[in-house]
């Protein structure tokens, strides 16, 4: 059945486009999800009103949970979604918003902007104003701010005015705060310690060490406690954060440093919360409800009424959906792009039977021995199956062993690839110098003849392959000896292009003594990690071409050869009608290259070069999917904080990819040699 390979083509690259599309599709409705994070700020009016804040909404209920109003953010005068809601000592409502270092004072019963505050931060602090998770106010006016990834808490007076900072060093990390009386208890994130802090001098006073059992242990979001002045009940409760500062547990902690938990049968994402006469109230992102528990930690009925509960569960049943939409998005932008590779790859095998059908490549002369597949797997398996064996008893201890183990696997996986690797490079270089190995060192360069055919290698009319092989010099190379001339390819484990052609004409020696042709050329450097034969090919015109070739035979042997050869120098090489090399195609290496640092591998797959662009755009793929779009959501969300130390290594990464396959494309996409 005869296939029309150009049509498979076209199928692969709509089939291409419409992959990327379905991802495209999915990525906007995870980031249109992303927006929808429900209820978060959380705060009672003295008049009995509760509000909460809903994405860019702010919503009021009444005591008995009747929602009253929604208004949008805009209206009230606020620049976005509300990040925080506490209590003004005046009755007010005080908000902030992200990346915004403005405070906002609402009015408690229309929760319209009143006036705005701007806090005059000191020098150091001013970059974490507008990302500060928490503020606390005393009964004066006077307010702290925890500074989360600052590790610090500043002290202001009602006007705004800086009056204090803690000590350098007291904090890793800090979030929740409260009053009580003229002292400040403030959360040490990381350490799992209350501090207490003098109230104008935030000198410390005090430290209480939390215990840390189960795995949310780091401290967020407080609120103190309404009867925490009179010393008979827990001084306030307290969010405690799994890893990922997302989902965690709410506690009551006292001033021993006891704690007792507020119990919730599933998963719980807090993200703020408040008192309503005695119970406590706590916005969560999981379920997207205010959750209750009674002054006696009993659970409760969640807050409000069926109107109000039932608009929560519309939009979650939104985000639920956008997120349906972005998880079938990936999978169905996944499996088109698995089936438009598919076509390319048979369009490419369908290429060359067709070629070899036209001119089959004679192999009978070639030096390296042809033997099966199932001799070659046990050539591998003799070769490398004691470092894959050492390889998975390291990993069967790291991940059997338990807890300790795994907090020793780094160390302990450095330790065995510095041991292992000297011995594992000595053997191979032992088992290269076997004839009975040399199709395994060699199956690169074999893979390569095999797969090609004559007019992939520009044979002339005639011409007969003798030797083939591989050579790592400063780049990877591919070269193929015939009885005119040595080919050299620019190569990859994919593909390779034509890059010189020598006749044998032109070659004076050749060697493999190291510094022979070339004299104080080393190998020794080269040689320790790439286990092989070392060759330098002198040249008439005085250059000479180096480097390590697969195997010690194979480089012995082409040694004598081109020795052989050079004997007859001045003999004038016959004649014969050179085969064109097939045409490249595709558009040129500077496009190519600026397409794959835009989009890693699409500049190869311009060039038609399928595998290579697999290489390429599948590790960017599954990097930009899984790495770098849930950052982005974390930090445009807001969802979380990300490290400046993350944020750069990811777009360094990115970075990295890019020039790679870019410099990838433009050494790869320079014409054939004529």
């Amino acid at each position: 059945m005869n296939i029309d390979t150009r049509a498979l083509k076209v199928v692969a690259i709509i089939g291409l486009m419409l992959s990327i599309g379905a991802v495209a599709y999915g990525v906007r409705a995870m980031l249109a999800a992303g927006d929808i994070l429900g209820p978060s700020g959380l705060v009672v009016t003295p008049g009995g009103d509760v509000w909460i804040g809903v994405d860019r909404q702010l919503w009021r209920a009444s005591s008995g949970g009747k929602l009253v109003e929604v208004v949008e953010t805009a209206a009230l005068g606020l620049p976005g979604a509300p990040a925080n809601l506490v209590r003004h000592p005046d009755g007010g409502i005080v908000a902030t918003v992200r990346d915004d270092p403005t405070l906002y004072l609402l009015e408690a019963a229309s929760a319209r902007v009143a006036r705005t505050l701007r806090p005059q931060w000191p020098e150091d602090l001013a970059r974490h104003a507008g990302r500060a998770v928490n503020l606390a106010f005393h009964a004066d006016g006077r307010f702290a701010v925890a500074t989360g990834g600052g590790h610090a808490v500043a002290l202001f007076d009602a006007d705004g005015r800086f009056l204090a900072r803690s000590a350098p060093d007291s904090y890793r990390f800090t979030n929740g705060l409260w009053w009580i009386g003229d002292a400040l208890w403030t959360t040490d994130t990381n350490r799992f310690v209350l501090r207490r802090l003098d109230g104008r001098s935030l000198e410390p006073r005090e430290s209480v060490t939390l215990p840390s059992d189960g795995d949310a242990v780091f401290l967020a979001a407080a609120r103190v406690h309404p009867q925490a002045a009179a010393g008979s009940a827990p001084m306030a409760a307290l969010t405690r954060l799994r890893n990922g500062m997302t989902t965690g547990r709410v506690v009551a902690v006292s001033p021993d440093g006891s704690q007792r938990e507020y119990p919730h049968p599933g998963l719980l994402e807090p993200r703020d919360l408040d008192w309503q006469d005695g119970r406590l109230l706590v916005t969560d992102g999981e379920s997207f409800s205010v959750l209750r528990w009674s002054a006696e930690h009993r659970p409760m009925p969640p807050f409000g009424d069926d109107a109000l509960q039932a608009t929560l569960r519309q939009r979650a049943g939104e985000r639920d959906r956008l997120a349906a939409d972005y998880r079938q998005g990936l999978l169905l932008g996944i499996v088109v792009f698995a089936l438009a590779f598919a076509l390319a790859l048979r369009a490419q095998v369908l290429e060359r039977r067709n070629a070899q059908r036209r001119r089959p490549l004679d192999l009978t002369r070639i030096g390296t021995p042809v033997i099966d597949g199932r001799r070659l797997a046990a050539q591998a398996l003799r070769v490398h199956g004691p470092l894959f064996a050492f390889m998975l008893l390291v990993l069967a201890v790291v991940t059997l062993g338990g807890n300790q183990a795994v907090a020793w696997g780094f160390p302990l996986g450095v330790l065995a690839v510095t041991l292992a690797l000297p011995i594992t490079l000595r053997r191979l270089r032992h088992l290269a110098q076997s004839p009975a190995y040399e199709p395994l060192f060699n199956q690169m360069a074999m893979r390569k003849l095999r797969s090609g055919g004559a007019l992939d290698l520009a044979l002339l009319d005639g011409e007969h392959v003798l030797e083939t092989f591989t050579m790592q010099g400063q780049v990877l190379r591919w070269v193929v000896l015939t009885d005119e001339r040595l080919l050299i390819f620019a190569a990859t484990f994919t593909d390779h292009r034509l890059e010189a052609a020598y006749p044998l004409t032109q070659i004076v020696g050749a060697s493999t003594e190291a510094g022979a042709l070339r004299p104080g050329r080393k190998a020794r450097g080269l040689r320790w990690f790439v286990p092989g034969g070392w060759i330098e090919i002198g040249l008439r015109d005085g250059g000479v071409l180096y480097g390590v070739v697969s195997a010690p035979t194979v480089a012995e042997r082409v040694a004598a050869r081109l020795t052989a050869r050079s004997g007859s120098a001045n003999t004038a090489p016959r004649q014969h009608r050179r085969v064109a090399p097939t045409p490249h195609g595709g558009p040129p290496p500077s496009w190519a290259a600026f397409g794959s640092a835009l989009v890693p591998g699409f500049g190869q797959w311009a060039q038609r070069r399928r595998s290579a662009a697999l290489l390429n755009f599948v590790p960017w793929l599954c990097f930009t999917l899984f790495v770098t779009i849930p950052l982005i959501w974390a930090v445009a969300g807001p969802r979380t904080e990300a490290s400046p130390k993350w944020i750069l290594v990811v777009v360094g990464s990115h970075v990295v990819m890019s020039v790679l396959a870019a410099a990838h494309a433009w050494r790869m996409g320079q014409s054939p040699v004529r």
